[in-house]
């Protein structure tokens, strides 16, 4: 089960320039993959205020660790076959 702290932190709100910071996109990019549906949505705070879910930005960075680290085995054994073949 989580902790206390644990819970608190997942449900505690962030603004743009925490996701910033934490993502390391661009403000631009970042409504952009919003409008793709490839990143967590902002929840309307105020009438000009927005933030974001910490625990929702956390877990989209780590599904992104994950796919990253799938797509670099994939590649890297891809470019060992494609070198297998050619110098071997």
């Amino acid at each position: 089960m989580y902790s206390q702290t644990q819970t608190e932190l997942s449900n505690k709100l962030i603004r743009l320039p925490k996701v910033i910071e934490k993502t390391g996109k661009s403000r631009t990019r970042i409504y952009e993959d919003i409008k793709n549906n490839a990143f967590p949505k902002q929840i309307k705070t105020g009438l000009r205020t927005v933030a974001w879910i910490e625990g929702e930005i956390e877990e989209w960075i780590e599904v992104q660790k994950k796919t990253n680290v799938t797509l670099h085995n994939d590649t890297s054994q891809n470019i060992s076959r494609e070198v297998s073949r050619k110098y071997y």
